[in-house]
């Protein structure tokens, strides 16, 4: 009789676990659209199965004869009460598993606070914030919002923190919405701008037969307004950035609601136009956005996907040869190294290797679906750079789109100046100089995240104000591309041919008069350099690491005036009967910089670094400070790390020189005197060591390293 029982819970027990396996089959195969009915339901049959079979496993446990396997049951009832909490708490909100709490609940008076203690976080972390709008514009808006708060709801309130960080229109300022702190919604389309209309490139489940619908109406607003009348609250730096972010805020309800365009956050209206041209007006539930965020960016796609599709790639970097074109094509997607695979830096090493081993007529990175990361591309821009079967004209092409972003565009701009590219797609989402570096501000009482930026970044050279980069040649995707499944973008790279060079030639005594060192400033040169029978550019200031650099050819068009590798950037000499031209013209992008020649025998601080000359390279800073101080706002960590790199090159005396000058320009910086010390303490020279890390520690009592090192220096 017992034995029949044990008999029959077993075949249950092995019911419930192939139930369990079969529904989390069901649920993996779901989730790559994690919402809906039918994900939900499988979710629940799974959670049920899985917390049935660790309650008959307790069972069998606890009326096992071995004492000691009560214990054990112990464990299957715990992970099933688990199970259980992590359902519920899914079923009813999961931002319970973020905050590790009920979600907070502001009272109005909180949500004032919160508002307050956002607009002085920006104020204090985006150092340029007032460079970017009025600060009386500012706290007017700040007390418009104050004023506002009372009589709007919790979400109408989250729309208007958002405004505020829009108002700079600084891209790396935003609602840090891919935390899900936010409780927002999004109805379950993913949208594409394309030139003739916004469509519809993918849906969730049951929705799947609308992609590729045009989008004419969202309620009783035509799309087309929409995008023209409405500040869309994420903010955006130039149209290409515009149609990007809208993307995501067509979709929100809460934005939508807040601009009274729908005025139910759980539905809304959509009026379609079919491929046949049938229009259809279709009412669709809104999902959490968070899930929603999950299916339309963190889940990693096939490479080869088209860059309407906002998602990660498998492969954050690939290369493959093609035959079309007999190309070398690279894909660039996220400028950080890849968890769980080779570094970049290993990428690129393999890259050199298939370069070396194997011939190819055209080079193609594509960076369209790279929306930055950290600047880790400095090895495969080199690689790029300096293999010549490589960079020539005609050879190096690279695809940009609307999503090319942050360090994507510093490593756009610097193949545009350092090498022979041609730009194909669309223009980026941001231009060479943009603020970066992101600090992230959690707010007191209702804990929302936003992302503030702290510094500019200067990706090209400092006269370059462009908000995008515009490609050489444009092409558009359309959605007949999209839907036949073909990349223009690509097809035109492939196919390009060069056409023939009609340069002038130039006479020997005009490449002499024009040969020289010209100033942008006392830290910054270009040099003018004989190739053969032409001329050849290179703008540099020898900082290690430095975006400001621009090699390029000289293309004559008359006797004095020149064309370079970039679009946009010409030089021209002065006429005249000059033995030597006294100074050249830059014009970039339609704005004229004059260069005048250097005197004989001119070197720059940084130059005499790089040769060696470290009294040289100090003693030229100490005589033009504030030259250097107004062009290089971080000349105190390239001085700080150039000393460093001298003391792993066990060469302390000349850390000890870099150092000295470092505290010289930065006296009240607490880093400076510990470096200092630092360099005094490996050259045996303790008392001068002791003495620097006591200013540092006088500067910054905080210092620990100080604190540390002068208890071992004092014994």
């Amino acid at each position: 009789m017992v034995k029949n029982q044990k008999n029959r819970l077993l075949i249950i027990l092995v019911t419930g676990i192939v139930f369990s396996l079969i529904s989390g089959f069901i649920l993996l195969q779901l989730s790559e659209i994690p919402f809906g009915f039918l994900f939900q339901a499988s979710l629940y049959l799974f959670a049920a199965a899985l917390i049935f079979v660790l309650s008959l496993t307790a069972v069998f446990c606890f009326r096992a004869e071995r004492h000691w396997l009560t214990w054990v049951g112990l464990v299957p009832v715990l992970l099933a009460v688990i199970v259980l909490l992590l359902t519920i708490i899914i079923n009813t909100d999961y931002r319970i598993l973020y905050f590790q709490a009920l979600p907070p609940t502001p009272t109005k008076a909180e949500w004032i606070e919160d508002l307050h203690y956002l607009a002085d976080q920006m104020a204090e972390k985006h150092k340029d914030l007032f460079a970017l709008v009025d600060s009386s514009k500012w706290r007017e808006t700040v007390g418009e919002i104050e004023n506002r708060i009372p009589r709007l709801s919790d979400s109408q309130i989250e729309m208007e923190l958002f405004r505020l960080t829009a108002l700079p229109n600084d891209a790396h300022t935003f609602p840090f919405i891919m935390f899900p702190c936010f409780d927002l919604h999004s109805f379950p389309f993913k949208i594409y701008g394309f030139p003739d209309g916004w469509y519809i490139v993918d849906a969730g489940r049951g929705y799947k037969e609308f992609i590729g619908a045009r989008i004419l109406k969202i309620g009783s607003e035509n799309i087309k307004d929409i995008y023209k009348k409405y500040p869309i609250l994420l903010a955006t730096e130039n149209e290409s950035s515009r149609k990007e972010r809208f993307t995501y805020m067509i979709v929100m309800p809460e934005w939508l609601d807040y601009h009274k365009i729908i005025d139910d956050i759980d539905k809304a209206d959509f009026t379609l136009q079919k491929k046949s041209g049938e229009q259809i007006v279709v009412s669709v539930p809104s999902v959490k956005f968070f899930p929603h965020f999950l299916w339309s960016n963190d889940f990693a796609i096939d490479n080869d996907q088209p860059p309407v599709f906002t998602n990660y790639r498998e492969d954050w970097y690939r290369f493959e040869h093609l035959k079309k074109g007999n190309a070398l094509y690279i894909q660039f997607n996220q400028s950080v190294n890849q968890p769980g695979r080779e570094t970049l830096d290993a990428f690129v090493q393999r890259l050199k290797d298939f370069a070396g081993d194997y011939e190819f007529e055209r080079c193609i990175i594509d960076i369209r679906n790279n929306d930055g990361g950290d600047r880790m591309y400095d090895e495969l821009l080199r690689f790029l750079r300096d293999t010549e079967k490589i960079n020539r004209r005609g050879g190096l092409f690279v695809l940009i789109g609307r999503r090319t972003f942050s360090a994507a565009v510093m490593f756009a701009t610097q193949l545009q100046l350092q090498t022979k590219t041609i730009f194909i797609g669309e223009p980026t989402g941001q231009g060479p100089v943009f603020f970066g570096g992101p600090y992230l501000v959690e707010l007191p009482h209702s804990r929302l995240v936003f992302s503030v930026s702290t510094h500019l970044t200067v990706a090209g050279l400092p006269f370059d104000d462009r908000k995008t980069l515009y490609p050489d040649i444009a092409v558009n995707f359309t959605i007949d591309d999209f839907m036949e499944d073909r990349d223009p973008v690509l097809e035109t790279a492939l196919s390009y041919q060069l056409s023939s060079d009609t340069s002038l030639l130039i006479s020997e005594n005009i490449l002499e008069k024009y040969t020289g060192r010209y100033l942008l400033s006392p830290a910054q040169v270009m040099d003018v350099e004989r190739k053969n029978s032409s001329l050849q550019i290179l703008l540099t200031d020898f900082i290690p690491g430095s975006d400001l650099r621009f090699l390029s050819d000289l293309y004559p068009e008359t006797g004095n005036s020149f064309k370079t590798d970039l679009a946009g950037a010409f030089i021209r000499f002065p006429e005249g009967t000059y033995i030597q031209s006294p100074h050249l013209v830059l014009d970039w992008m339609g704005k004229e910089k004059i260069l005048e020649r250097a005197p004989e025998n001119y070197v720059l601080a940084f130059e005499l670094f790089s040769q060696g000359d470290i009294e040289g390279g100090c003693q030229a800073i100490r005589q033009q400070p504030e030259s250097h101080l107004s062009l290089y706002p971080y000349l105190e960590r390239v001085l700080n790390s150039m000393g460093y790199v001298h003391l792993r090159q066990d060469d302390p005396e000349s850390a000890i020189k870099i150092f000295r000058l470092n505290v010289h320009l930065f006296p009240e910086s607490s880093n400076v005197y510990d470096s200092l010390g630092e360099g005094y303490m490996v050259n045996n020279q303790i008392n001068p060591a002791i003495e620097n890390y006591r200013k540092s520690l006088e500067l910054n009592p905080d210092n620990r390293n100080a604190v540390r090192v002068l208890e071992i220096l004092k014994k």
